[in-house]
C-alpha cells in the first residue's frame, strides 16, 4: 500500500502545515483540494510547489523552508489525519486471511512510521518503508522491489495499491501489478492513464481478489 491517500487521508494536515508556513512568511496559501495536486513526490517537492517560484528554483534557498514544514508538521501530523472508511476492516481481513502486507511511501519514512504506529496500532505489517536519504523515491522500483525480497515474493505476484499516478509508475516500473483507488487524491481517470490494471471504488474490494 501507499499511504498518504490510500491508507490516510492526510492531506489537511498537510495542506494546514504548508498554509501555516506560507502565514509565516507573507505568501498566499492554496485551498486544501490544491494541495492533492502538489503532493506525493514527498516534502521538497511539496515545499517546492507551494513557495514563490524565487525561491523554490535553489535548492539551497528551499531547505530552511523544508525544514520549518517538517517542524510545522511534527506539531500538525495527528489533528485531523485518519484512516479512510472500511480501511480498518480490509487490513483486519487481509490479516486475517494471512496476506503480506507492507506500506511504501515518498513521505519522510520517520512520519510513516509514526502514522502506521498511531492509526493501525493492531495491524501488524511485514514491511513499512517511507523516503530515506540516499534512496530513490518512487516511482524509482528500487524500495519496491527491495521489500518484494524481504518479503520473500516475485514483483508480479504483489498488488501496489495507490491513489497517484507515482504510485501506478512504481508499480509498473516494479513489475508489480498497480491497482488505483478511487478515494485518494488523484481522479480514476489519472490512475487509468498512468497503468493502473484495476480501479477500486472502496477498500473492502481488494478482498474479492483473495
Amino acid at each position: 500500500f501507499d499511504l498518504d491517500g490510500t491508507l490516510l487521508n492526510t492531506i489537511e494536515d498537510l495542506g494546514d502545515s504548508m498554509n501555516s508556513v506560507l502565514v509565516n512568511h507573507g505568501w498566499p496559501v492554496f485551498s486544501i483540494k490544491d494541495y492533492k495536486d502538489k503532493v506525493g513526490d514527498g516534502i521538497e517537492k511539496l515545499v517546492q510547489r507551494s513557495i514563490p517560484f524565487n525561491l523554490s528554483y535553489d535548492a539551497e534557498k528551499l531547505t530552511p523552508f523544508v525544514q520549518e514544514f517538517i517542524s510545522t508538521y511534527e506539531q500538525r501530523w495527528h489533528q485531523k489525519t485518519a484512516p479512510y472508511p472500511g480501511v480498518m476492516t480490509i487490513l483486519h481481513s487481509l490479516q486475517e486471511k494471512g496476506v503480506k502486507i507492507a506500506v511504501l511511501s515518498n513521505k519522510m519514512d520517520s512520519f510513516t512510521q509514526l502514522c502506521i504506529q498511531y492509526f493501525f496500532p493492531d495491524i501488524i505489517f511485514d514491511c513499512v518503508q517511507g523516503s530515506i536519504p540516499g534512496t530513490p523515491k518512487k516511482p524509482d522500483p528500487s524500495s519496491a522491489l527491495q521489500i518484494a525480497a524481504k518479503l520473500g515474493l516475485s514483483p508480479e505476484s504483489i498488488l501496489y495499491v495507490g491513489d497517484t499516478p507515482i504510485d501506478m509508475n512504481t508499480a509498473n516500473n516494479a513489475g508489480m501489478q498497480a491497482i488505483g483507488v478511487s478515494w485518494g487524491f488523484r481522479s480514476a481517470n489519472q490512475l487509468v492513464e498512468s497503468g493502473a490494471v484495476m480501479i477500486i471504488n472502496k477498500p473492502e474490494s481488494l478482498d474479492w481478489l483473495f
